[in-house]
């Protein structure tokens, strides 16, 4: 597992990488995937470890934009968000129907 300091590597980073870290609250699912994709070749072909061992996964913190509970609706749904508050009340899992 990767953990990556989205501030740190925003501050420090190419034009181009920043336009792609961007990319990133839109459509989180394939910038992580891409991320371990590139990671996981710098493994085999730079440091040559074999293949058999894990997949690279890519975790972010310290994303800059914070977002408190109260503000998560709908149009966060396939979101990159960063939450931030203590958790006081947990209740079982509800199905969400999306349609019949």
């Amino acid at each position: 597992m990767v953990h990556v300091n989205y501030v740190s590597l925003y501050q420090n980073c190419s034009n181009n990488v920043k336009q792609f870290l961007e990319f990133i609250s839109e459509h989180p699912n394939d910038i992580t995937k891409s991320m371990a994709l590139a990671l996981d070749s710098i493994r085999l072909y730079v440091l040559g470890q074999d293949q058999d061992q894990r997949h690279v996964i890519v975790r972010f913190f310290n994303f800059n934009q914070l977002y408190p509970l109260s503000q998560i609706k709908s149009h966060l749904i396939n979101k990159f968000v960063c939450l931030r508050g203590t958790v006081l009340r947990v209740s079982s899992i509800k199905v969400l129907v999306e349609s019949i």
